[in-house]
């Protein structure tokens, strides 16, 4: 899969929490080219608002691990574990290979170094929507 044309189409809703506005940003357009409705969040904390908003649920999160103010991914995967949720998660991080928690032992389904290219996010995401 080299070019985004070569990309197949994805269909879903995903949550993406991220407090760099860049790169939130960025994330939520590249995941509108894939297909996907997108909403996006600053920290965890305004994505369990949503959550507990009785709104439709994404099929699949995309959580920032270290955001410098409010909660971060972990924490907030964790009380949306707590409220019952199974929706995947990917954990988003710059530190990966770096030590500290590894994203799978806190509950994520995979994860996704930063920096990452569109191809990177398309199979993650894709791996995602079509688990069996």
């Amino acid at each position: 899969m080299g070019t985004f044309q070569e990309m197949k189409s994805l269909a879903g809703l995903v949550f993406v929490m991220d407090d760099d506005d860049a790169v939130r940003n960025l994330v939520v357009l590249m995941l509108k080219r894939f297909g996907l409705e997108v909403e996006s969040f600053a920290c965890g904390e305004d994505l369990l608002v949503r959550y507990n908003a009785g709104m439709p649920l994404p099929d699949l999160m995309l959580l920032d691990i270290q955001v410098g103010a409010g909660m971060g991914g972990e924490e907030c995967l964790q009380k949306l574990h707590d409220l019952g949720s199974r929706i995947p998660a990917i954990a988003m991080t710059g530190m990966a290979g770096q030590g500290g928690s590894c994203p799978e032992a806190c509950g994520f389904s995979g994860y996704l170094g930063k920096p990452f290219t569109i191809t990177d996010l398309h199979a993650v995401v894709d791996r995602q929507f079509n688990r069996e």
